[in-house]
């Protein structure tokens, strides 16, 4: 009976973590013709958007106090919010009857990431009836969140890692986790060419090449990628280990969201659509797949990973993590889908295949 009423006592019941997260937006827009050009009209669309962000968490007594078993340390409420003030516009200018011009340019500033502005130029070229030219150049911007920021700190315990420095495996130690006010925005530059070929009007094959490198990407690491980066002597991950006072192994590490370095990435996309006859009816078969040629990524300390088609370098070592709070898998090589679609009447019928490798 006594047993029965402590674990009774032990039970935790009710709401845990209350949370809102709020946007509010307004956008004013405005498109319309231009001018008049030899080759067509030139058009335009310019708006502004004000926009305003909020994160409220409640956590209960329990939760802020860290008294729930598994859920690691206290938690503490968070309040916190942004204001995005945005200007954008944007030209499609015809610069000859087959040569297309777009030029769209936006102006960001945050109240809490800071301020900045972002382009995107594309031409569009068509000698021939059967052929398309297209190119396109760039550069963005993502803002951390709120979460990302303000996401409590709580120390609890980490995954399982092995350690390479004591040969030690299966270990789980204090760790840090949670959101990070220092974090700075994720940059980038893109570019990309491709064509466009329509022998007939029933076959169409697209290809293109694209080519984007990203600046100070957020994401939060394994704790078996905080080890072994320590571990090679990558400086990035230095102050992200605390070892035992006078020993080798470790007490504690860090697994906040950090900016972890750079990326670049290229890869070409291939769409095709191919329509023929088949018995009373139409046979459509199509085929959408990319094939990744680099996705190398360096860590802010100058270690590279090699990411095309592993989750480990050669010695064993995890490859540099590159989205937040997500487990990035595998960067496939090749991945497609595959469909042929049979057409009678009202009636159809799908056969598709999804490959990757």
């Amino acid at each position: 009976f006594n047993s029965a009423l402590q674990a009774a006592g032990a039970k935790y019941t009710g709401d845990t973590l209350n949370a809102t997260s709020k946007s509010t937006t307004l956008d004013a827009r405005l498109a319309g013709d231009l001018m008049t050009l030899p080759a067509g009209p030139m058009q335009y669309a310019a708006g502004v958007q004000l926009r305003k962000e909020s994160l409220v968490t409640r956590p209960s007594a329990a939760l802020e106090s860290g008294d729930i078993a598994g859920l690691g340390g206290s938690l503490p409420p968070v309040d916190r919010d942004r204001k995005i003030n945005s200007v954008y516009g944007e030209l499609i200018v015809p610069v000859l009857k087959n040569l297309e011009g777009n030029l769209a340019l936006r102006r960001d500033d945050y109240n809490d990431a800071g301020n900045t502005t972002n382009y995107k130029a594309t031409l569009r070229w068509q000698p021939v009836k059967q052929v398309v030219l297209r190119g396109s150049a760039g550069t963005g911007f993502r803002a951390p969140t709120l979460i990302d920021l303000w996401q409590p700190q709580a120390l609890g315990t980490s995954e399982q890692f092995n350690d390479p420095g004591t040969n030690q495996v299966d270990l789980q130690v204090n760790s840090l986790t949670g959101g990070n006010p220092a974090l700075k925005p994720e940059q980038s530059k893109q570019r990309s060419i491709g064509v466009v070929l329509q022998p007939t009007n029933d076959l169409s094959v697209a290809l293109d090449y694209f080519d984007i490198r990203v600046t100070d990407i957020i994401a939060a690491p394994s704790a078996q990628e905080v080890v072994s980066r320590f571990r090679a002597g990558d400086p990035a991950f230095t102050g992200l280990v605390k070892l035992v006072p006078g020993g080798n192994d470790i007490d504690s590490i860090i697994q906040t969201l950090q900016n972890v370095g750079t990326a670049k990435v290229r890869g070409v996309d291939i769409d095709a659509s191919w329509r023929l006859p088949l018995g009373p009816g139409k046979l459509d078969l199509s085929l959408s797949g990319s094939y990744m040629i680099q996705f190398d990524q360096t860590s802010p300390g100058g270690a590279l990973s090699r990411k095309v088609g592993t989750m480990v370098e050669a010695d064993g070592t995890p490859v540099l993590s590159s989205t937040a709070g997500v487990n990035d898998g595998v960067v496939l090589r090749w991945k497609h889908r595959l469909s042929a679609t049979w057409t009678q009447g009202p009636w159809a019928v799908t056969v598709a295949q999804n490959y990757t490798t």
